[in-house]
């Protein structure tokens, strides 16, 4: 989640664009979180940044819609623990999971989203 914060804030410096943020965060129950990040996609969303967790939730409750996501982009930068996406267990797998359940086959398709890997060392 840091480093989704650390990332949204360079998209806003580098693009004068406000992603919306889709991950763990603001305090209250993760109910209401997703509930708020749910409206905020139905309101539309043009950018976002989220945790593979979080996305992948959105996806299952039927907040979010791989048809309009033109690209992923994976930020392999480390955060200040040394930690990056793949370095966790509980996040690599959300996102092996989200990638092969709801990516792998539309990659590569007319009109379908990218994958592009950044941030690694």
């Amino acid at each position: 989640t840091e480093r989704a914060f650390e990332l949204a804030e360079e998209v806003q410096k580098s693009w004068s664009a406000k992603p919306a943020m889709l991950v763990a965060h603001g305090g209250g129950r993760r109910k209401d979180q997703v509930a708020r990040q749910a409206a905020s996609i139905e309101a539309g969303v043009a950018f976002a940044v989220a945790t593979p967790g979080r996305a992948l939730r959105l996806l299952a409750e039927g907040h979010m819609d791989v048809g309009g996501i033109e690209a992923v982009v994976v930020d392999l930068a480390v955060d200040r623990k040394m930690r990056d996406v793949m370095t966790l267990p509980e996040t690599r797998r959300d996102f092996f999971s989200l990638l092969r359940g709801h990516l792998v086959g539309r990659l590569g398709s007319e009109g379908g989203p990218r994958l592009a890997l950044c941030g690694a060392r």
